[in-house]
């Protein structure tokens, strides 16, 4: 069982609560605001209500060993530059801190930050992208500038094997894996594979391509791809 942190009960911190602690993993959640924390206090492992400012009480209520902590301070940077650096001097291993600007996020990473995510900005460039491009069902950010994208085979490359497809040496673009649409599980691709109608593929590319690469490879849209925008447009915060 993994041990995390979270800090701030913002929409993102509640979320991230929320998620982690429906995959049964232990969670200490940390606010100043002791009303926020009674919504949480059945669910959290732990509940404190302290100064996050103050090093010492950091040090002194949440281990070092924790497999990660995740902070959303909304506005208090000043605060949230402090924490981040208390969380690298204490040695733990995963900091990820939510940020409200580029510049922000360059101070949070200089102090020991190892991600910095901006879950409403996040959210609305997944969303253009996939209103822009209906055979682009899903991607996540990997680092690095790379995403892993899941999108629709387009019509184009059906009945060809991904060797005769020149995917990669068109488009820039490693396919990784592929699934029938309503499949469940993925299964690495090989260079012999024949792209069949309605496959989901797995596919490697730089983020900035994502929109042009998407729209390139022309598809009408399906209901799969309808069912995946409402959901991520009521996720969005």
């Amino acid at each position: 069982m993994s041990q995390f942190a979270v800090f701030g009960l913002g929409a993102f911190g509640q979320r991230m609560v929320e998620e982690l602690m429906r995959s049964g993993n232990e969670v200490i959640v940390v606010d100043r605001d002791t009303a926020m924390l009674d919504d949480f206090q059945n669910q959290a492992t732990v509940c404190y209500g302290i100064d996050v400012v103050k090093e010492d009480v950091v040090r002194q209520k949440i281990p070092a060993s924790i497999d990660a902590a995740i902070v959303d301070l909304g506005n208090k940077s000043e605060a949230s530059i402090l924490l981040t650096s208390y969380l690298k001097k204490m040695g733990v291993a995963q900091i990820i801190v939510k940020a409200e600007s580029d510049e922000m996020a360059e101070v949070l990473s200089m102090v020991g930050a190892t991600r910095v995510v901006f879950p409403g900005r996040d959210i609305a460039i997944s969303l253009t992208a996939q209103l822009l491009s209906p055979s682009l069902l899903r991607f996540m950010a990997i680092g690095g500038g790379l995403v892993i994208a899941q999108m629709i085979i387009p019509e184009r490359f059906v009945g060809l094997r991904l060797i005769d497809s020149n995917i990669r040496s068109e488009y820039n673009v490693n396919i990784l894996a592929w699934k029938e649409e309503r499949g469940d599980d993925f299964t690495i691709i090989t260079p012999e594979h024949v792209f069949s109608k309605d496959e989901v593929i797995l596919a490697l590319l730089e983020e900035e391509r994502i929109s042009d690469f998407s729209q390139q490879l022309e598809r009408d849209s399906s209901p799969g791809v309808l069912r995946n925008l409402f959901q991520l447009f009521f996720k969005a915060e």
